[in-house]
């Protein structure tokens, strides 16, 4: 029963100390800025909102379109080959 005892406080310690350890670390990457930050030209970024006469109002968040966005153009882009086959 003692060994097994040790054996618990032995794990707690480390355990423990680990966290003692890597916690700050931890804490100091989150806050801090990356070593690399690329300036992206203002002429090259997606805007979060793009309107059209044709196809309506697009939506994109990190230049990635929502669902709602994806489908009409899709659809006009299918539509317009089967015409034109």
């Amino acid at each position: 029963m003692k060994r097994k005892t040790s054996a618990i406080v032995s794990f707690v310690c480390a355990v423990s100390l680990c966290a003692a350890v890597i916690a700050p670390q931890a804490m100091a990457a989150q806050n801090a800025s990356p070593k690399y930050k690329a300036e992206v030209p203002e002429a090259i970024l997606t805007p979060a909102k793009v309107e059209t006469k044709l196809l309506g109002n697009f939506e994109f968040f990190d230049g990635m379109p929502n669902k709602a966005t994806v489908g009409p153009p899709a659809n006009w882009l299918s539509a317009y080959s089967q015409s034109k086959a």
